[in-house]
């Protein structure tokens, strides 16, 4: 399957089961032309590339290649316990749609851009919660109307 997600250092169960509806989801309204497999850490955070701790990070080698990423969830049962789940699943969801965006940006052979990708990704997490169509892959792609 193209949009794959594994679980890493006993990811809590119910999060598991909610990433899983919202990949259903995912995969209803958009196409994963090259693989994408976002690694769910049970961890407070990541080491990037550089040496700096991050939440997420994700690489593509080649543009055949897969996209990876990871995305740390250690705070997850933190924000569930604390703020409830109001809080805790669109924050991982939210990651997982700025994921979304650098892969479509990265596929589309478009520059990285952390803005679109925080935007692109608090507009799809307002679709999920919305229950509003899906935005496009690809915003930074004028569209343009056409007479017909």
């Amino acid at each position: 399957m193209p949009l794959h997600f594994r679980y890493i250092n006993s990811v809590p169960p119910q999060l598991k089961g909610q990433i899983q509806y919202f990949a259903i989801w995912l995969r209803t309204g958009y196409e994963f032309p090259v693989p994408l497999e976002v690694k769910i850490i049970n961890k407070p955070t990541l080491v990037d590339f550089d040496g700096t701790r991050c939440n997420l990070r994700w690489w593509q080698n080649t543009p055949e290649e897969s996209v990876k990423a990871q995305i740390a969830v250690g705070s997850f049962k933190h924000h569930l316990d604390t703020e409830g789940p109001s809080v805790a699943y669109p924050t991982v969801f939210a990651a997982i749609g700025r994921v979304l965006s650098y892969y479509f940006q990265a596929i589309d052979d478009h520059p990285d851009s952390e803005t679109l990708a925080t935007e692109w990704g608090d507009e799809l997490l307002n679709s999920y919660y919305g229950q509003k169509a899906l935005p496009p892959p690809n915003p930074w792609i004028p569209t343009t109307k056409t007479d017909t």
